[in-house]
């Protein structure tokens, strides 16, 4: 008689082979099926809501190099602003017949960790009849 676990007829082998493999592959697809991830993505808004908004705005004339910030109502739509209102009646919103172009406008979000808006940044260019882009930077709190 050997005394070896390992001497078994065929059949015992190739059972004890089976359980083995189908041991092997139970225990690694449960850790598959109960992974969960360390840090998930937070539900987020992934737009601002269509308005007029309160916000910072620094323009920069690249041709003078003048600077200055102002506080105006800018109009966001469909994820871009579109218009900047200048409290005095002037509006640039891009459509015009002074013959000025508008460009950019795609805003940026912040989040918190929750995934919560926060604030919001836009570029907008304008190049009007002097060809001297004015860059207006704008922060939407």
């Amino acid at each position: 008689m050997n005394s070896c676990p390992f001497n078994l007829d065929p059949m015992r082998k190739l059972l004890f082979i089976t359980a083995l493999i189908f041991a092997v592959c139970s225990g690694t697809k449960a850790q598959y099926l109960k992974y969960e991830p360390l840090y998930s993505s937070p539900p987020s808004s992934s737009t601002l809501e269509d308005g007029w908004y309160k916000a910072t705005v620094q323009y920069h004339n690249t041709g003078t190099a003048y600077k200055a910030s102002y506080t105006l109502r800018v109009k966001v739509s469909y994820n871009a602003v579109t218009a900047i209102d200048f409290g005095n009646g002037y509006l640039h919103s891009g459509i015009n017949s002074s013959g000025y172009h508008w460009s950019g406008g795609t805003i940026t979000l912040s989040t918190d960790v929750n995934g919560n808006i926060t604030g919001a940044t836009a570029k907008v260019t304008i190049i009007d009849k002097d060809i001297s882009p004015k860059v207006y930077s704008i922060y939407i709190k």
